[in-house]
């Protein structure tokens, strides 16, 4: 809330102002000292064009029951300078196109409303938007070749979907490798490891399996996962041979 405000030009007192509120109780609401009001996180998408971002936020972790742990790591990720993550089965959030995600998200949630699976949706389309900034964090993926093999929704889906990541590759500040399936066994198999660097330095990794995640702060919890990052990004494919293996991807769900 507070970066998007800072962004806007806007002090606490004129943002509250827009908001309705008092500046005190807005400072609250930014130092997570006090439950942000339902009206709320509407405004927000208002006043900052933000879409639909801070209402399908507010909707989840509301609903989650674990959403402390979950908004501690989408406070690293709106900060971070630098992200590296290792995906296993599927697409990262931070790259999946629309559909891409609806079909997951789908898969997860088959009791799902249409409308529920759209704010779903829409929450993570949102988070892409930290890599759309003028300055934005330097972002590096490793992804498992599985990710490109198994496909997810329609043979369609998954060609938009490779041809999304495909030009980020090699990208300006952006670095997308592929780890082939001959490697065989690594310290991250199957699983997803998201390391977030902050300003000052502070790294955390967000570790997730099948039906459970956790933010890891602890220095020595933290070294051990970018060693084993480390590792598995030694193994992978350079990013032209990776951007070729993403292609060869593409054909076969072209046919």
């Amino acid at each position: 809330m507070r970066e998007h405000r800072e962004a806007a030009g806007l002090s606490l007192e004129l943002c509250a102002a827009k908001l309705g509120y008092d500046p005190s109780a807005l400072s609250r609401f930014e130092n997570a000292k006090r439950a942000v009001p339902p009206d709320v996180p509407e405004k927000l998408d208002v006043l900052f064009n933000t879409g639909r971002l801070f209402t399908v936020m507010y909707r989840m972790i509301k609903h989650d029951v674990h959403p402390g742990r979950y908004r501690l790591s989408m406070e690293y990720e709106d900060v971070a300078i630098q992200i590296a993550e290792y995906a296993g089965q599927v697409m990262p959030g931070l790259l999946q196109t629309p559909d891409y995600a609806r079909s997951l998200l789908r898969a997860g949630r088959p009791d799902a409303t249409d409308d529920e699976l759209s704010d779903l949706v829409a929450a993570r389309m949102g988070r892409q938007a930290i890599l759309a900034r003028d300055v934005p964090p330097i972002y590096s993926a490793v992804l498992d070749e599985a990710v490109l093999c198994r496909p997810v929704g329609s043979h369609a889906i998954m060609r938009d979907q490779l041809a999304r990541i495909l030009p980020l590759c090699d990208g300006a500040r952006t670095t997308i490798r592929v780890l082939p399936f001959e490697h065989g066994e690594h310290p991250l198999l199957g699983g997803l490891l998201v390391l977030l660097t902050l300003p000052d330095g502070k790294v955390g990794a967000w570790v997730e399996g099948s039906n459970h995640g956790q933010m890891l702060e602890h220095p020595d919890l933290v070294r051990e996962r970018q060693r084993a990052y480390d590792r598995v990004s030694a193994y992978s494919l350079p990013t032209g041979q990776s951007a070729d293996l993403i292609k060869t991807a593409m054909e076969r769900y072209a046919a």
